[in-house]
């Protein structure tokens, strides 16, 4: 489901099946997310290992790492937000 056909779905929930649609569609958000967040966090670690002594190169290499973390991190919230929002869908497919 692209972007623009979830806006559409989103906007024309009417049945339980609709609301788990757009769940599933959260769901696999939330493991893209997280897949994305490992992935960071792994190019983190590789670039802080590089990091030694006090040269620009390892000042390079720490920055790099910084910004792979907060990355990493972005990603986890997404997950987690993506996550939250499933389970509402679900929440409401329930309630239909």
């Amino acid at each position: 489901m692209t972007l623009q056909e979830s806006a559409v779905a989103v906007s024309a929930e009417e049945t339980a099946t609709d609301h788990s649609a757009v769940a599933d569609k959260y769901e696999l958000e939330a493991i893209t997310a997280d897949e994305k967040a490992r992935y960071h966090a792994q190019m983190a670690a590789n670039y802080r290992a590089r990091a030694t002594g006090g040269s620009k190169q390892a000042t390079t290499y720490r920055s790099i790492a910084n910004h792979c973390d907060r990355l990493a991190t972005t990603y986890q919230k997404a997950a987690a937000d993506a996550r939250a929002i499933a389970s509402m869908e679900r929440q409401l497919a329930e309630e239909k």
